[in-house]
């Protein structure tokens, strides 16, 4: 894939937004220049790793971070008849849309509209959390896995909740990690914790034989 010979855009909530690392902030900027000919972004995260030099997990890690606060939107589409990912497609989030690069209105109305959206969907992911919890056994320090679990995209969180059947199979109770470190979204340990179970083989029938 070709470097783009678009503008890059940042907008100025992400460009100050300290949560954000300065090369998050520069490939939320890439990612409006990819998007600017369709309005959709196909680059692989290895394409993303040959730009800036970084591992895909890296790489990973930032674009779900964007995803989480909702800068930008991530659609996996899936091969016919099959789970195997075909290709990711990247938006742009409707989060900054309404402010189309202008001055953030103030007033009353948009502080309690906020703070009314930011607490539905708070309730939303902590009621998710809870389901995972009691998934995953209660297992660790829960105040520390909910701050993490906070912090996920939604899609990270999917892949939690589908990953930990598999897991906790493949481990004895004594040697799981905690949850919180499960889930760590700096190290996403379910990525590489996730054990493919095989199929059992049936019984040799001796009396075939």
């Amino acid at each position: 894939m070709d470097k783009p010979s678009y503008y890059a855009i940042i907008p100025a909530e992400v460009r100050y937004n300290n949560q954000l690392s300065a090369n998050e902030k520069l490939m939320y900027g890439e990612i409006t220049a990819l998007t600017q000919a369709t309005g959709e972004c196909w680059a692989t995260n290895a394409y993303f790793g040959r730009i800036y030099n970084k591992d895909v997990r890296t790489i990973r890690r930032w674009v779900s971070h964007l995803a989480s606060l909702e800068y930008i939107d991530i659609k996996l589409v899936y091969k016919s008849d099959s789970k195997e990912v075909d290709k990711r497609i990247i938006t742009l989030g409707t989060k900054l849309s309404l402010g189309s690069g202008q001055k953030c209105p103030t007033g009353e109305g948009k502080n309690v509209l906020d703070n009314s959206t930011s607490k539905n969907s708070t309730s939303i992911i902590d009621e998710w959390f809870e389901k995972v919890w009691i998934q995953y056994g209660r297992k660790g320090n829960k105040q520390s896995a909910i701050r993490y679990w906070r912090k996920l995209s939604d899609i990270d969180r999917k892949d939690i909740e589908a990953s930990i059947p598999a897991y906790l199979q493949s481990r004895e109770p004594q040697f799981r990690k905690d949850l919180s470190g499960y889930i760590n979204p700096t190290y996403k340990r379910w990525q590489d914790e996730i054990v493919a179970q095989q199929e059992e083989s049936k019984p040799l029938q001796l009396g075939n034989m």
